[in-house]
């Protein structure tokens, strides 16, 4: 009897652990971009069910945060971004900076600079599709992104004035 009862525990186990298996697989089927965010060998901290935030040491005090979130309902477009000027709320940023931000897209055929007045900022961002996506390619966009952010962030801060 006690072989038994060993034997139903052992099969209990395993139902559990194929449950648990069946359960994680599903998850990252639902979340291809937290997988592959797990996996980019990136620091990553979730901030959200479906936002991620990569602090890039960019030499200054505090470190330049990309969030990657994802852009679309059915999760197949991610956004990648981070702010490279953050003024108050409604402001009304000049001509100038909307030239040059005109002037980097150009420059920048994958990431755009976009002014968000009701916030304040002025954005850097990728979109790109996620089906199909490796670790390396988004590792790769997360680290551009931080870059050409960090690469413009002074003229664009000066350009905008206070």
């Amino acid at each position: 009897m006690r072989q038994m009862i060993g034997s139903k525990r052992t099969v209990l186990v395993c139902l559990l652990g194929f449950a648990l298996a069946a359960g994680t697989a599903m998850a990252q089927e639902q979340d291809p971009l937290g997988k592959l965010l797990g996996t980019c060998g990136l620091e990553v901290t979730k901030m959200a069910d479906d936002a991620w935030n990569i602090p890039f040491d960019v030499g200054k005090d505090k470190p330049l945060n990309v969030i990657v979130s994802y852009h679309d309902d059915e999760k197949k477009f991610a956004l990648i971004y981070t702010t490279v000027v953050d003024r108050k709320d409604n402001f009304q940023f000049n001509q100038k900076v909307l030239q040059e931000c005109m002037k980097l897209n150009g420059e920048y055929p994958v990431a755009k600079f976009s002014l968000d007045p009701p916030a304040g900022n002025i954005d850097c961002e990728i979109q790109t599709y996620v089906p199909g996506l490796t670790a390396d390619e988004l590792k790769l966009y997360c680290s551009f992104v931080a870059s050409i952010a960090d690469d413009n962030k002074a003229n664009l801060e000066q350009l905008a004035g206070e």
